[in-house]
């Protein structure tokens, strides 16, 4: 049986059956019944050039290893060639040291070292980038402070509105307090490693933005029972971006959302079977046959 969608879009209808996306730009299309990709998605793709760049940002409590990452660019390595760069966002080797100015810094060593072997006077790189978590916002704080380097993004379960979650909602007031408080706190890493975390990962994270305001095409995947990062994050974050179409009259309405049936870690095997394949599709990859 195909992958359980609960529904896609910004507000769930009475009743559902198969399932809906929603655009930022407002426009609502009939997507995906069963286990398949939205049709929706289809008019996202864009060609990848030859010169393309690839990259995962892995999320909070994670590095460059990180499981999710590694099984992708495998997949994208034996299946198509393609060279998933996987950077370490964390200046350092856990989380203690993360902020969004060692993360953008970590794409930027990226992007730029890999385009700085492209000849001169050659056309300028772009980069695709896939984030999970923590990873899908930066991902996304990347794509809105250099949207001429960014050429589509595929969010996992992004952690956006963190100020507002951690005090309301995924922490709480008491343990925020006490976080303060202490200056820093433990939280247990890769390996079940216990990684010390000081309270300047949050006051970096709460003065950026809550919804980076992006423009290129976008695809975020939410796990429906995710209790880390609520589903609802991703909702707030489209109709942002439909809000800032309305205000602006710029066009950002190649932002879909698909809500599935999974949670945070988003590791089921049809979830990253669907994974890949949106990949793909995304990113016009022709697909492989099934006996190869």
């Amino acid at each position: 049986q195909g992958l359980k969608v609960a529904f896609f879009g910004v507000r769930r209808p009475p009743t559902l059956r198969g399932g809906w996306t929603r655009r930022a730009g407002g426009r609502s299309v009939h997507g995906l019944r069963g286990g398949g990709i939205p049709r929706a998605m289809t008019t996202m793709a864009r060609q990848c050039d030859g010169g393309d760049m690839y990259a995962y940002c892995h999320g909070f409590l994670s590095n460059q290893d990180s499981a999710k990452g590694a099984w992708l660019r495998s997949q994208l390595r034996t299946s198509h060639g393609i060279d998933l760069k996987l950077p370490n966002l964390n200046n350092g080797p856990d989380s203690s040291t993360i902020s969004p100015k060692t993360a953008i810094d970590a794409i930027n060593a990226l992007y730029e070292g890999d385009a700085a072997t492209k000849p001169e006077g050659g056309e300028k790189k772009k980069i695709h980038l896939v984030g999970s978590s923590l990873g899908g916002y930066v991902a996304a704080l990347y794509a809105s402070r250099y949207p001429d380097r960014v050429k589509s993004l595929i969010l996992i379960c992004p952690s956006f509105d963190m100020e507002n979650r951690w005090w309301n909602g995924t922490w709480g007031k008491g343990f925020m307090d006490t976080w303060r408080k202490d200056g820093a706190r433990d939280f247990r890493g890769p390996r079940n490693v216990t990684v010390r975390v000081p309270y300047r990962f949050v006051e970096d994270f709460c003065v950026v933005p809550a919804f980076p305001r992006v423009t290129c095409p976008t695809i975020i995947l939410h796990g429906r029972r995710d209790e880390v990062v609520p589903v609802g994050a991703s909702e707030r974050f489209v109709e942002e971006m439909q809000k800032n179409t309305n205000e602006h009259g710029t066009s950002t309405d190649a932002t879909v959302l698909q809500i599935i049936d999974d949670d945070h870690a988003m590791t089921k095997p049809e979830t990253l079977e669907l994974l890949l394949k949106i990949v793909e599709r995304h990113w016009n990859l022709p697909p492989q046959d099934a006996d190869q």
